[in-house]
């Protein structure tokens, strides 16, 4: 119960209700993923309409929830964490609206980088990429795969493949 204009004030009540005007993000990871997000970590945020806007996680909760009336169950517990908004303007008018997030949660400097569409499963195991060479001729290549860059459909690869390379990517 809120007090009210007036009224006697008690030890324990509540004065008064505010809310933050700085927009933000929530996002419930599951709880297992508590340990590879961090306080820091930036995150490319996918507003309605196709907008986009960067960020970096603000703070994290410490207590997992379980949703309401699932208790007992194993694996819905989720834990919030906050990111705040580089360019808060770009989210304005928005409200509890539907967003999708992708948080960095490690990084490659210099990484040489192709479309995840660019990869081909090789029989007998592993990934290569189809290079384009001089004169036109084509060579797959067998490549090791690293960090993937969910956002931007990309993925680290190392082999013979050097920047500045054509790869071969479907069409669509």
């Amino acid at each position: 119960m809120t007090a009210e204009l007036g009224g006697s004030a008690s030890s324990g009540a509540q004065i008064a209700q505010a809310t933050s005007d700085t927009l933000e993000v929530q996002v419930n990871l599951d709880a297992s993923q508590q340990g590879e997000v961090n306080k820091g970590d930036r995150a490319q945020i996918t507003l309605p309409a196709n907008k986009s806007v960067t960020g970096k996680v603000e703070r994290l909760g410490r207590v997992a929830q379980a949703p309401a009336g699932q208790d007992d169950t194993v694996g819905a517990a989720t834990i919030p964490a906050y990111i705040s908004l580089d360019k808060p303007k770009k989210a304005s008018g928005l409200d509890e609206a539907p967003v999708q997030v992708d948080v960095a949660t490690k990084g490659v400097k210099s990484a040489l980088s192709v479309p995840v569409t660019a990869i081909v499963g090789k029989s007998g195991g592993g990934y290569a990429v189809e290079v384009v060479r001089d004169g036109g001729q084509r060579e797959l290549v067998a490549v090791e795969l690293g960090l993937f860059d969910t956002a931007g459909g990309r993925v680290q690869v190392e082999g013979d493949v050097r920047a500045g390379d054509s790869v071969v990517v479907p069409s669509l």
